[in-house]
């Protein structure tokens, strides 16, 4: 993740991504309202998304909200998050211990 006004990277991890924006830990992060841009690597190409900091907590975690994403990066934004294992919305329940 790099700050537009510093230029200034940070490492981060995306925990989760969607075509709106992302969740990420860790890495220090500018100020929430702040411009940034995601960068990932993806199937050997470079996705450059730019964002704004929706929100951060003590934890670590910070909301990336992506703003007016070229046409070109959105499609490899798209077929990256076409890739990825799906969450479910809720929580599944444990699986039934099996009888002794």
């Amino acid at each position: 993740m790099a700050e537009l006004a510093s230029g200034l990277q940070h490492v981060v991890t995306v925990e989760v991504i969607g075509t709106r924006g992302c969740l990420t830990k860790g890495g220090t992060l500018p100020p929430v309202g702040q411009k940034c841009e995601l960068q990932l690597d993806w199937h050997g190409r470079e996705i450059r998304l730019p964002a704004e900091v929706a929100w951060k907590n003590k934890d670590g975690r910070a909301g990336l909200k992506f703003v007016t994403i070229p046409d070109d990066e959105m499609k490899l934004l798209r077929g990256l998050c076409g890739s990825l294992q799906l969450l479910p919305l809720v929580p599944t329940p444990q699986e039934p211990r099996p009888e002794q």
